[in-house]
């Protein structure tokens, strides 16, 4: 089946983790898994990607762009940490050369 903007679209709004996106990758070093990650992430940019929609899908092109773009920066930087392929959080994650933290998505104060 043919992918289009929509289903692209779909697809990543329902995404639980990143081989909803991008697939599974092969094993291999770091190197190896990024490679194909991006083969996946150009394959999808080449659907979704605003210039090459039409008008009436413009629109729905760029959130997917934006959202595609947003996940092809956490699938590299969970393949460097080693959890790729494991359900997104529900709050932020902050990385520091010490390690990953998962972040409450509620605010700790506000005011």
């Amino acid at each position: 089946m043919s992918k289009n903007v929509a289903t692209v679209l779909a697809d990543l709004t329902s995404a639980q983790s990143h081989i909803d996106v991008f697939g599974p990758l092969p094993k291999g070093d770091h190197a190896v898994r990024q490679n194909a990650l991006h083969k996946s992430f150009v394959s999808l940019v080449k659907i979704v990607h605003p210039d090459r929609s039409s008008d009436q899908d413009r629109a729905k092109a760029y959130e997917a762009f934006q959202l595609l773009d947003g996940f092809y920066k956490s699938a590299k930087a969970a393949i460097q940490c080693g959890t790729y392929g494991e359900a997104f959080t529900k709050g932020p994650i902050l990385q520091s050369a010490a390690g990953s933290y998962h972040l409450e998505a509620r605010p700790y104060r506000r005011g």
